[in-house]
Protein backbone atom coordinates (compact mmCIF):
# COMPACT_ATOMS: atom_id res chain seq x y z
CA UNK A 1 0.00 0.00 0.00
CA UNK A 2 0.88 3.40 -0.46
CA UNK A 3 1.71 5.89 2.25
CA UNK A 4 0.38 9.32 2.96
CA UNK A 5 1.59 11.84 5.80
CA UNK A 6 -1.75 12.01 7.93
CA UNK A 7 -1.61 15.80 7.09
CA UNK A 8 -1.33 15.51 3.20
CA UNK A 9 -3.38 17.35 1.14
CA UNK A 10 -6.66 16.54 -0.34
CA UNK A 11 -5.33 15.18 -3.37
CA UNK A 12 -3.52 12.56 -2.12
CA UNK A 13 0.28 14.11 -2.77
CA UNK A 14 2.38 13.07 -0.39
CA UNK A 15 6.02 14.72 1.30
CA UNK A 16 7.63 13.75 4.26
CA UNK A 17 6.55 14.93 7.36
CA UNK A 18 8.60 18.18 8.67
CA UNK A 19 11.06 17.71 11.06
CA UNK A 20 10.34 20.13 14.42
CA UNK A 21 10.33 23.71 14.62
CA UNK A 22 13.07 25.19 16.38
CA UNK A 23 10.56 26.47 19.16
CA UNK A 24 10.19 22.70 20.29
CA UNK A 25 13.08 22.71 22.11
CA UNK A 26 14.18 21.59 25.84
CA UNK A 27 12.33 23.40 28.95
CA UNK A 28 14.84 25.86 31.07
CA UNK A 29 13.46 25.29 33.70
CA UNK A 30 14.58 22.44 35.64
CA UNK A 31 12.35 19.52 37.21
CA UNK A 32 12.13 18.58 40.52
CA UNK A 33 11.04 15.34 41.97
CA UNK A 34 10.15 13.93 44.77
CA UNK A 35 8.10 11.53 46.81
CA UNK A 36 6.07 11.30 49.64
CA UNK A 37 7.04 10.05 52.74
CA UNK A 38 4.16 7.53 53.21
CA UNK A 39 3.63 5.25 50.88
CA UNK A 40 1.10 2.20 50.15
CA UNK A 41 3.32 -0.72 49.02
CA UNK A 42 0.99 -3.01 47.06
CA UNK A 43 2.87 -6.23 46.18
CA UNK A 44 2.56 -7.50 42.31
CA UNK A 45 1.91 -11.18 42.07
CA UNK A 46 4.11 -13.40 40.04
CA UNK A 47 3.53 -14.66 36.43
CA UNK A 48 3.15 -18.34 37.90
CA UNK A 49 0.32 -17.39 40.44
CA UNK A 50 -1.80 -15.85 37.77
CA UNK A 51 -4.76 -17.61 35.51
CA UNK A 52 -3.58 -17.97 31.80
CA UNK A 53 -6.68 -15.57 31.00
CA UNK A 54 -4.94 -12.90 33.90
CA UNK A 55 -1.72 -14.01 32.25
CA UNK A 56 -2.89 -12.97 28.87
CA UNK A 57 -3.89 -10.07 29.72
CA UNK A 58 -1.14 -8.84 31.84
CA UNK A 59 1.73 -9.92 29.62
CA UNK A 60 3.61 -9.62 26.42
CA UNK A 61 4.94 -12.22 24.74
CA UNK A 62 8.39 -12.78 24.42
CA UNK A 63 8.74 -12.02 20.74
CA UNK A 64 5.96 -9.65 20.88
CA UNK A 65 8.27 -7.81 23.16
CA UNK A 66 11.20 -8.02 21.47
CA UNK A 67 9.87 -6.91 17.80
CA UNK A 68 7.97 -3.39 20.05
CA UNK A 69 11.79 -3.20 21.59
CA UNK A 70 13.14 -3.21 17.72
CA UNK A 71 10.61 -1.12 16.30
CA UNK A 72 11.09 1.31 19.33
CA UNK A 73 14.95 1.47 18.78
CA UNK A 74 14.77 1.99 15.50
CA UNK A 75 11.84 4.95 15.85
CA UNK A 76 14.40 6.53 18.35
CA UNK A 77 17.64 6.46 16.68
CA UNK A 78 15.30 7.94 13.62
CA UNK A 79 15.11 10.88 16.22
CA UNK A 80 18.50 11.06 17.17
CA UNK A 81 18.24 9.17 20.48
CA UNK A 82 16.62 12.56 22.03
CA UNK A 83 13.03 12.19 23.39
CA UNK A 84 12.38 15.85 22.77
CA UNK A 85 12.20 14.92 19.06
CA UNK A 86 9.14 12.59 19.60
CA UNK A 87 7.10 12.50 16.32
CA UNK A 88 3.59 12.51 16.87
CA UNK A 89 0.81 11.50 15.01
CA UNK A 90 0.32 14.60 12.89
CA UNK A 91 3.95 14.24 11.76
CA UNK A 92 3.36 10.56 10.55
CA UNK A 93 2.39 8.47 7.76
CA UNK A 94 -1.63 7.04 7.46
CA UNK A 95 -1.60 3.77 6.01
CA UNK A 96 -4.32 3.97 3.38
CA UNK A 97 -5.32 0.74 3.90
CA UNK A 98 -5.93 0.31 7.32
CA UNK A 99 -5.69 3.57 8.86
CA UNK A 100 -2.73 3.35 10.48
CA UNK A 101 -0.27 5.89 11.67
CA UNK A 102 3.14 4.79 10.37
CA UNK A 103 6.23 6.30 11.63
CA UNK A 104 8.82 8.29 9.14
CA UNK A 105 11.58 5.54 10.46
CA UNK A 106 10.13 2.63 8.67
CA UNK A 107 8.92 4.89 5.24
CA UNK A 108 12.42 6.75 4.59
CA UNK A 109 14.61 3.66 3.74
CA UNK A 110 12.03 2.81 0.80
CA UNK A 111 11.43 6.26 -0.28
CA UNK A 112 15.26 7.04 -0.40
CA UNK A 113 15.95 3.64 -2.11
CA UNK A 114 13.47 1.25 -2.81
CA UNK A 115 15.68 -1.42 -3.35
CA UNK A 116 17.18 -2.07 -0.17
Amino acid sequence: PHLIPSDASSDGSCSKPPPPSANESSPTKSTVVSFHSRVLVTPIPTHRSLSPRANARLYVPQRELAMAVARNTKEFTYKGWDWRNVVEEEGMYVCPANGEHVHPAHVVRRVVNPYL
